[in-house]
């Protein structure tokens, strides 16, 4: 299955139905194919890296060129082209989803059977990781707690599960009579306004309406600053402040 729905150096989660790159779903294929194939399992992380910004975020769709129309909400929705920190020539989403990067390359690690082509990767992969976490410090502790939000539902992981009904209730889109509109809607619209502030962290602590610090997420961060100590004397680099990122 995962062969068949390889497209280049990605695997899409369904050709027909969706049919781009899936940041959840790419981190799980790499962890998936770590145990047989270390390099396809780097390569699909360094291809969904490929859509991060300059500011670390990596986004939960990078869009495949020339399909730009085959699924909704689409790169003429999330315009990131307008954004001088999205990647050149890689139109992306402007939202995330868990972090679960670094453990996906520390389990490539963990089972590689060729040390040294694995070490190449995790040194290609380390400064990504790395900027990857301090965009989630920097833009994302909204409560100051040292605790990542997530400002919609579908950065979570779990889409459009009835765990966000609550917080979806509270928000009231700017048409129609409030609480009436279908929770569908309101994902775009969360979205819009999102993107219409220009992705901008100042705007998510001053005015944006969902704001949830989710226990899955930030779970899966915690374990990826782990690995990342893990990974960072590989990289050459000090495993100190990824310790002390997870005792935060």
């Amino acid at each position: 299955m995962l062969d068949a729905n390889r497209a280049g150096a990605a695997t899409v989660p369904a050709p027909g139905l969706y049919p781009h790159q899936w940041n959840w779903d790419s981190t799980f294929v790499a962890i998936g194919v770590s145990r047989c194939d270390t390099r396809r399992a780097g390569t699909e992380l360094l291809s969904l890296l490929a859509g991060q910004w300059r500011t670390g975020m990596v986004p939960h769709i990078v869009f495949s060129r020339g399909l730009a129309d085959a699924y909704f909400p689409g790169p003429s929705v999330w315009r990131s082209r307008e954004h001088p920190a999205a990647p050149n020539g890689v139109p992306t989403s402007g939202l995330t989803q868990p972090p679960l990067h670094a453990l996906a390359t520390w389990w490539m690690w963990r089972h590689a059977k060729d040390r040294e082509e694995a070490r190449g990767l995790v040194r290609r992969l380390y400064p990504m990781l790395v900027a990857q976490h301090d965009y989630l410090t920097t833009a994302r502790d909204l409560g100051g707690g040292g605790l990542a939000a997530i400002v919609h539902p579908w950065e979570s992981g779990m889409d459009d599960s009835p765990v966000w009904d609550a917080p979806l209730e509270a928000v009231t889109p700017a048409f129609g009579a409030p609480g009436k509109e279908p929770f569908p809607d309101r994902y775009v619209w969360l979205a819009q306004r999102y993107r219409d502030s220009g992705y901008d962290p100042a705007y998510l602590r001053a005015e944006h309406p969902f704001a949830v610090e989710d226990p899955l997420f930030n779970g899966i961060w915690l374990a990826s600053c782990q690995a990342l100590a893990e990974l960072a004397p590989l990289a050459g680099a000090d495993p100190v402040p990824h310790r002390e990122a997870a005792e935060r």
